[in-house]
């Protein structure tokens, strides 16, 4: 049963999502490294079967407050190349499993690694589907200074920028809840991207496109979808306030600004005293009321 848990999903110097609780916020990871050349110093482990065999896995339990462990920190030595124990291995694979069922991980719920080619990786357009945007995704990381991006496109929608941080991503994964999980540097640091807000933020980037192009009903259209994919997606709800106004439809620009000021507050309050978009509905009262 040992074996059969390692070699699961076990490839040479691999970070893998084995596990994850239903709310996305606690998950199970695996750092595993394999050969195919029969032994590992002095160690014999059995082979898998396709040949290879590991040589050292780490399990680790990762939280949305605590995130994941660097490799040397904390977590479960199952495999060494000190040529562990099958004992020892058993001890350490049952603490691992107590604390992810104390933290509602479920193992075998996992991670979907997405696909990665020279360009980025993708996600089809099935599991953009899932969040509301039926068309595929590249990801593709860039360094700009001393930060790296990842910039999602969708063809006939945009581009964003998905994530920043301070070192280059090297793995991508998603979870079933649809959060992306990006593993950046040595030390693997990870990262959560709501692949929703993704999503919302694409159809948005067309929205402002046809909005500059004041095409204001193809905006709108664009503006109130980004709303339906992300409830909580601030800037979506105010980019469709704005062109209400702009179009005199006064209550529907209220009702939008109130969506986007429940959302995120400081930041819309201040932005709707100062766009001018909005400067047609400013005077009525349940814009005072709004924005005091």
């Amino acid at each position: 049963m040992l074996l059969l848990f390692l070699s699961a999903l076990c490839q040479a110097g691999s970070v893998e999502v084995v596990g994850a609780s239903l709310d996305g916020h606690a998950w199970a990871t695996r750092y595993s490294e394999s050969t195919t050349d029969g032994h590992d110093g002095s160690c014999n482990y059995p082979k898998m079967g396709d040949g290879r065999q590991p040589t050292y896995v780490k399990l680790f339990l990762c939280t949305e407050e605590s995130g994941c462990p660097a490799l040397d920190g904390s977590g479960w030595t199952v495999y060494d190349r000190g040529c562990t124990e099958h004992e020892d291995a058993v001890v350490q694979l049952n603490a691992a499993k107590a604390a992810y069922l104390e933290n509602g991980v479920t193992l075998g719920l996992n991670a979907d690694p997405l696909p990665k080619s020279s360009r980025g990786w993708s996600v089809s357009t099935d599991q953009m589907a899932k969040v509301g945007l039926a068309a595929e995704a590249s990801l593709r990381a860039m360094q700009k200074g001393d930060e790296w991006r990842v910039r999602a496109t969708s063809e006939g929608y945009g581009t964003i920028t998905a994530w920043t941080g301070e070192s280059e991503p090297s793995q991508l994964h998603l979870l079933p809840d649809g959060t992306l999980l990006v593993f950046a540097g040595s030390e693997l640091s990870v990262s959560q991207v709501p692949l929703k807000r993704v999503a919302a933020r694409l159809v948005n980037d067309r929205g402002f496109s046809f909005y500059k192009e004041k095409n204001y009903g193809m905006a709108l259209v664009d503006f109130q979808r980004t709303t339906v994919i992300d409830a909580e997606f601030g800037q979506g709800a105010f980019n469709w306030a704005c062109v209400e106004a702009l179009m005199g439809n006064t209550d529907q620009a209220i009702a939008a600004l109130e969506k986007a000021i429940a959302a995120q507050p400081k930041t819309f309050i201040a932005k709707a005293k100062k766009d001018s978009d909005l400067d047609s509905i400013r005077s009525d009262p349940r814009f005072q009321s709004l924005v005091k």
